[in-house]
């Protein structure tokens, strides 16, 4: 007689380890995930939220976790990181900038609401670095929205106020950034940028 298994003695026997490959996966890519694969690159580095927010929107979130875990099982994206207790930070293989996790991850979740509605322009500090080599300051994330110019610094509370008024005495002198008029703006780790935005916007 055929051993009988139940549904979560299957889902057990399934499950493998974040980090660990399932064999045999091969994915046919689709528009959705050729934006993953774009986004991810932009992004380096992104936690499995901040992709769902901007890659499937109104999609349920199993369903786009695991299309993500697809992708993985498929060898389009890898997991940068996979702690018990938090989500998966995923990465292809373009280069990770230099400097701290957290604070990249922390721009990345600012960048992924900002994507949320139609930007003229957004990019992130690497980005900008690489494409316009800007000598006197680089902002976390430079953004234009409706022609205005946002110079956005993410805080993760680590940077000293000395440090934060030097930031603002270079950007005093410098009448515009990239070729545009811009305000800078201060988003707290975690925080909503259109809080501060949509005012300014107005």
């Amino acid at each position: 007689m055929p051993e009988v298994r139940s549904a979560s003695q299957e889902s057990t026997a399934l499950r493998q380890p974040r980090t660990l490959r399932r064999k045999g996966v091969r994915v046919q890519l689709t528009e959705r995930d050729e934006l993953v694969l774009e986004t991810l690159a932009r992004f380096r580095l992104a936690r499995t939220s901040d992709l769902i927010r901007t890659c499937f929107p109104g999609i349920n979130p199993t369903t786009a976790k695991l299309r993500l875990r697809r992708l993985f099982d498929g060898g389009h994206i890898q997991v940068h990181q996979a702690q018990i207790g938090s989500e998966n930070v995923y990465r292809t293989k373009a280069k990770v900038p230099r400097g701290s996790v957290l604070h990249h991850l922390a721009v990345v979740h600012v960048w992924a609401q900002l994507a949320t509605r139609p930007l003229d322009l957004c990019r992130a500090d690497w980005e900008l670095r690489e494409e316009l080599k800007y000598p006197d300051i680089v902002p976390d994330l430079f953004a234009v929205i409706q022609g205005q110019g946002f110079a956005i610094e993410v805080d993760r509370g680590t940077e000293s106020k000395t440090v934060i008024q030097k930031k603002l005495a270079v950007y005093r002198t410098l009448p515009d950034l990239f070729g545009y008029p811009y305000t800078v703006v201060f988003v707290s780790e975690g925080g909503n940028p259109w809080s501060l935005l949509d005012p300014l916007l107005r």
